[in-house]
């Protein structure tokens, strides 16, 4: 049987909920640490992901940057940092890199027109094929979204991750859907904020609302041991040489899996980068492995981007179409849902 599947970048939720696209990440963090307001461990945290950059005043106050040398200073971006973190060991340096992220992506829960609400509904309705969201970011608003639309309706999802440590009591129907065969496989390939690992039993749970404090970092309540101090968020980073965590194992196989029986693939704000070797062969592979496949789509506000994408994977499709906008392609595809 056919499947329907969709991917999701930076550019989604740039578009869906206003947060920053990879290479804004690292400068509007710096900005938020120049507030004579911001918090003191927040600013520690970033002075150490920031020092081995070839510009390390930009928190001083007699010599830091203005906003508009910010938007054109050639800093390395995050994931380039977080890839280097991981591979040479520097946990403390990598846990600071993620209390920085989080605290300029995991805030925002925007549910207006154009949303991630609008998505999912409109993703839910579309279709009685197997549906599969592969998102490679790390910020909980799809997650959110996806979630109390099953809540309400009570569609049985997963994302193919097992939590030995428990599941959020803010949305204790994901336990109860999940036993059900999924209607949906929403697939954060590269971890999540939502992801936390217990520092004392190394098991991971899922929190949607994350409690987390710059003075105290990332807090939870792990149901295997009873911890409830110093979680760390699973997030990987998109380089050559990385490796997915044992627990991500399986929601990259069921990605293959979806992405080999795919009718229909729909990518939004996704920019497939060079650096990411391991999604762009298991596109090659999974997409090659059978004929006939029906549509493409790419939503970017790039044209460069849209060009590139239906260049590289539009020779598996029999159709393609592109958006400069996720409200135009929310809109058109309403607009045919509802003829």
């Amino acid at each position: 049987m056919g499947t329907r599947v969709y991917i999701l970048g930076a550019g989604a939720s740039a578009a869906a909920c206003g947060l920053p696209v990879t290479r804004e990440v690292l400068p509007r963090a710096i900005l938020n640490a120049q507030s004579p307001y911001g918090d003191k461990t927040y600013q520690a945290d970033l002075a150490l992901v920031l020092k081995e950059i070839q510009y390390p005043d930009v928190l001083d106050p007699d010599t830091r940057p203005s906003r508009d040398f910010l938007t054109l200073w050639p800093t390395p971006n995050f994931e380039e940092l977080l890839g280097r973190y991981q591979r040479d060991g520097l946990k403390q340096e990598e846990e600071a890199l993620k209390r920085v992220l989080y605290s300029v992506l995991g805030g925002r829960d925007y549910d207006g027109p154009g949303s991630y609400r609008e998505l999912v509904e409109l993703i839910e309705s579309s279709t009685d094929e197997p549906t599969a969201i592969i998102t490679f970011n790390y910020d909980l608003n799809l997650d959110r979204a996806w979630a109390r639309r099953a809540s309400v309706h009570d569609i049985p999802w997963t994302h193919s991750v097992h939590f030995a440590s428990g599941v959020s009591d803010e949305f204790p129907s994901y336990e109860r859907l999940s036993h059900s065969p999924p209607a949906l496989h929403l697939l954060k390939l590269h971890g999540s904020f939502g992801f936390l690992r217990c520092p004392r039993c190394g098991s991971l749970g899922l929190e949607y609302y994350v409690d987390y404090r710059p003075e105290r970092g990332f807090a939870s309540v792990c149901k295997r041991c009873g911890n409830m101090h110093s979680f760390s968020p699973v997030l990987l980073a998109p380089v050559h040489d990385k490796r997915p965590p044992a627990e991500l194992n399986t929601a990259w196989k069921v990605a293959h899996d979806f992405l080999s029986r795919c009718d229909s693939l729909t990518l939004i704000g996704y920019s497939l980068p060079d650096q990411d070797e391991h999604v762009r062969r298991m596109l090659s592979e999974a997409l090659g492995s059978t004929s006939g496949k029906s549509q493409l789509t790419v939503v970017d506000t790039s044209a460069e981007s849209r060009h590139k994408l239906i260049g590289l994977l539009g020779g598996f499709f029999s159709r393609t179409q592109a958006f400069e906008s996720l409200d135009g392609f929310l809109s058109r595809s309403s607009a045919r849902r509802y003829k």
